[in-house]
């Protein structure tokens, strides 16, 4: 039922409570303000109701640019897991998205590395919640690839560390492979 159907229920119900009134007024003086209360119990729900659709908008936007973005970017949680992944970061280990969430990136870390990734990953919330990592990974079926992982550190109201947001910028790019947009 719309909300403007809803409105004139109301208004209808409050008239003929005013008409009935006349006959008991102290029971539909009751029943009246129960009926009142509904009605503004019904519009604080529907403003919440507003917010959250309001919200949730936001999310898929905000999700919708981090898919689609063209950097390479992954959420872990603190166990190096992946949580989330991106379109880019999947082309660049040459697999699906959903093959990665779950998946754990030291999977895809170069075996010369993964002392390097499990050192930083063991002692990163010791430091800044801001840290670049320099290694390699393996695409699947590929050569190594040199990467700079640009690591956020996102924090609970506790201030332990509950994901790490990361970018990963490709060391692998020659200047001629890197796409340079014209000035406009």
């Amino acid at each position: 039922m719309s909300d403007e159907k809803i409105q004139n229920l109301f208004q209808v119900i409050h008239q003929q409570l005013t008409v009935l009134q006349a006959e008991n007024s102290v029971m539909w003086q009751e029943v009246n303000t129960a009926i009142q209360d509904l009605q503004e119990n019904y519009q604080q729900i529907q403003a919440q109701l507003n917010t959250f659709e309001g919200v949730e908008a936001q999310k898929q936007h905000y999700q919708n640019l981090f898919r689609s973005s063209p950097l390479p970017s992954f959420i872990a949680d603190v166990s190096g897991v992946i949580l989330e992944v991106n379109r880019a970061m999947a082309s660049l280990l040459k697999v699906s998205e959903g093959y990665l969430v779950g998946k754990a990136i030291a999977e895809f870390v170069a075996a010369g590395d993964r002392t390097v990734w499990e050192t930083h990953l063991n002692h990163c919330s010791q430091g800044s919640d801001n840290q670049v990592w320099l290694m390699h990974l393996c695409p699947h079926e590929g050569e190594p690839v040199a990467v700079e992982l640009h690591v956020a550190l996102n924090r609970d109201p506790d201030e332990q560390v509950t994901t790490l947001s990361v970018d990963v910028y490709n060391l692998s790019l020659s200047q001629d492979q890197v796409a340079i947009a014209p000035p406009h």
